[in-house]
């Protein structure tokens, strides 16, 4: 008993004899909705039905922003990698899809761009095996979004995940970098 205590004492001589606070940040987001009341099941329904609106338009967006990783994988591989701006946006343009797909009820499409966002964030030159991983991943998001495949898309989708971790596995910079 008297070693805990010696241990407890010692713990708080190095935080200076101070206690943890914990604070409670505020819900802003609430406050916003409600009023600063409590929520209601009407609020509750209007922001369902605001999301669902937005839903609608998911796959436009979506799309444009595949339009638009398609262009700045263009540019990566024109300057042969060498420029740090391609890649900041394939990964700013798969940001953006990662997370607006799980708001929308598209999963699948999420767990695809935050693979992408994972990649590109340990890449720093657009050689062939990386441009081959950026390929199936966009390929694998216009397949998703063409065919307006929702949720996880089940045991195909969980089989197009492992291809793109295998692929994503084989062509990090930390895997050729054992292979010199």
């Amino acid at each position: 008993m008297a070693e805990t205590d010696e241990n407890r004492e010692r713990e708080q001589q190095k935080g200076g004899g101070k206690k943890a606070e914990y604070i409670t940040p505020p819900h802003t987001i609430r406050t916003k909705v409600s009023g600063g009341g409590p929520l209601t099941s009407q609020m509750l329904k209007k922001a369902e039905d605001v999301v669902g609106k937005h839903a609608e338009k998911y796959i436009e967006r979506a799309q444009a922003q595949i339009d638009g990783l398609v262009e700045a994988m263009r540019e990566a591989q024109a300057d042969n990698g060498e420029g740090k701006k391609s890649f900041e946006k394939i990964f700013l343009q798969s940001h953006d899809i990662r997370g607006l797909g799980s708001t929308f009820g598209y999963g699948l499409v999420s767990d695809i761009a935050a693979s992408l966002c994972n990649f590109v964030e340990s890449v720093e030159s657009a050689n062939d095996g990386v441009m081959n991983v950026l390929n199936a991943h966009v390929d694998a998001l216009r397949g998703i979004v063409g065919n307006n495949i929702k949720g996880d898309g089940g045991p195909i989708g969980r089989e197009i995940i492992a291809g793109l971790a295998q692929a994503v596995s084989k062509n990090s910079p930390t895997q050729t970098d054992k292979a010199e």
